[in-house]
C-alpha cells in the first residue's frame, strides 16, 4: 500500500474537470460511520443548525472535534472530501432568514464563515443539500490520527505529511480503503 502525498490542511479550492468548483473539506465521524460513508455514501442529517444536508468543513480542527460523543470503544475517523459546492450562500449571522431554508430557494451549499458568530468555535462550517456532490477521497484514523492532531497543535503546515506518510501510511487513496486492516 502506498502513501498519498497530495492531503494539505488548509484552504484548498480548484476546478475540476466537468469545470465545477470544489473544495477540499473534512468529516469527522467513528471509524465505522466512515467506512459506511466510503461503502454507501452520505446519509444527509434530517435537522442542524444549517437545516438537512450532509455538514462538512474546510476545518481540519473542526473536523476533529468530532464526533463529540462517540460510543466507548470506537474509534475517531476524518474522510477527507473533495465537494462540488455548487451555488452556495454564505449565512454569516445567527437567525439569517435562510439559514435552515437555503436549499429550498436554488442554492446547493450553505457556508457559515469563521469568526461570524454563527458557529461557538469560531470555525468555518458547510452543509451540501445533495450527497451526491461530495467524494471521499483520503480517511486517517487509530494512532496515526493522534500524530495529524499533534501536528496541528504544533502548526507545522508545510513539507511534514510526505515524510510522515511515508513512514506510517496512515493516509490512504480510496482505491485502497478495501484494503485496510484496523
Amino acid at each position: 500500500m502506498t502513501a498519498h502525498h497530495n492531503f494539505t490542511i488548509g484552504l484548498q479550492r480548484y476546478m475540476d474537470k466537468g469545470g465545477y468548483e470544489t473544495y477540499i473539506m473534512f468529516h469527522g465521524t467513528t471509524l465505522r460511520n466512515a467506512l459506511q460513508i466510503i461503502q454507501n455514501g452520505f446519509v444527509p442529517s434530517q435537522s442542524g443548525m444549517l437545516g438537512p444536508g450532509v455538514y462538512v468543513t474546510r476545518s481540519f480542527q473542526k473536523a476533529s472535534a468530532y464526533p463529540k460523543h462517540p460510543p466507548p470503544g470506537e474509534e475517531q475517523a476524518i474522510l477527507q472530501l473533495s465537494v462540488h459546492v455548487g451555488k452556495v450562500i454564505k449565512i454569516n449571522y445567527q437567525g439569517h432568514p435562510l439559514q435552515k431554508t437555503w436549499h429550498q430557494v436554488g442554492y446547493d451549499t450553505a457556508w457559515v464563515p469563521p469568526n461570524c458568530g454563527v458557529v461557538p468555535s469560531g470555525l468555518e462550517e458547510d452543509c451540501v443539500w445533495d450527497p451526491q456532490r461530495i467524494e471521499s477521497s483520503h480517511i486517517a484514523c487509530g494512532e496515526k490520527l493522534l500524530i495529524l492532531h499533534a501536528l496541528l497543535k504544533l502548526k507545522i503546515s508545510k513539507g511534514f505529511f510526505g515524510i510522515i506518510l511515508q513512514k506510517n501510511h496512515f493516509w490512504f487513496p480510496k482505491e485502497s480503503f478495501n484494503l485496510i486492516f484496523l
